[in-house]
Order: structure tokens, then C-alpha cells, then sequence
């Protein structure tokens, strides 16, 4: 039986990951993969929740701009209807206080 290739979200989402902060990453490991509760995570890693929800955060606008840059390659373009494919820049979507 041969194994299928892996699909291209799934392989831009680990690129992604393996980039991010070693914290945010092990935080994002810990929750998606072992499925431990924030509070343990917290515990385990010498964090504040605080910090387990910021890096929590993070992670998910990271995978998100990854998906939206990775599914925004695959689409057609038809001129001048779509922008151009990749991440947002995080600073971008800032809210001053």
C-alpha cells in the first residue's frame, strides 16, 4: 500500500510551525496534540495563563494566515479580481490603544 502525499495545506501549516517561537510552539503542541487544558500547560511550562492564551492566539492567526495563503496559491487569478497570495502582515490587523 502506498502512503498518500501529503496535502499541501497540512505541509505549509508544518513549514509554518517549525518557524514559530519555541514557546508558542510547544504551547500550540501541547493544546492541539496532547490536548492538555490550558491550565496544565501553564503549569508544565512555567508560563501564566496569560501567556498560554497569548501564544495560543498567535498560533491561530499563524495557521490561519498559512491556510489563507495556501488555499489563495491554489485559485485561478483572474486580473485585478484577488490580491496577492500570502500571509497578512500580523501588524496589519493591530489595533492601537
Amino acid at each position: 500500500m502506498t502512503p498518500e502525499p501529503p496535502d499541501a495545506e497540512l505541509v505549509a501549516l508544518a513549514r509554518s510551525v517549525a518557524k514559530w517561537p519555541t514557546a508558542q510552539r510547544r504551547v500550540f503542541t501541547l493544546r492541539k496534540v496532547y490536548r492538555l487544558r490550558p491550565g496544565d500547560i501553564a503549569l508544565r511550562l512555567g508560563l501564566t495563563d496569560a501567556d498560554v492564551e497569548r501564544h495560543l492566539i498567535a498560533a491561530a492567526l499563524a495557521c490561519s494566515w498559512t491556510l489563507q495563503a495556501t488555499l489563495l496559491a491554489t485559485v485561478p487569478r483572474v486580473s485585478g479580481e484577488l490580491p496577492p497570495a500570502g500571509p497578512a502582515e500580523p501588524d496589519a490587523h493591530k489595533v492601537d490603544s
